[in-house]
């Protein structure tokens, strides 16, 4: 599978709406991990979303999804806009090994 801007524009439209691709065509990787960093626009309101499913040779693969840069986003209910202290709508004694995306 080769990483090209095209590509990340696919991963992209899986996330949100594609905004710009943080490196040049023939440098998408970023380092050792062989990521590729882009930014896209997310809705809010919803989860962001944590991997993309494709099918590359007939084959269904998962490709995980990170995010940086994120305001305040609860561990909890998965939303932006607050944090786990804050959150109406968990449980104040959840176990860590409950949270979705960590801690």
């Amino acid at each position: 599978m080769k990483q090209t801007s095209a590509f990340a524009r696919f991963i992209a439209a899986q996330a949100g709406t594609f905004y710009a691709c943080t490196s040049d065509e023939t440098n998408l990787y970023c380092g050792t991990d062989k990521s590729i960093n882009f930014q896209v626009d997310i809705d809010i309101s919803k989860p962001p979303r944590r991997e993309v499913r494709m099918v590359v040779k007939g084959k269904p693969i998962w490709i995980d999804l990170g995010y940086v840069k994120l305001p305040n986003f609860c561990y909890g209910c998965d939303r932006l806009g607050h944090v786990l202290k804050g959150c109406d709508w968990v449980d104040s004694k959840m176990e860590e090994e409950k949270l979705q995306y960590g801690d």
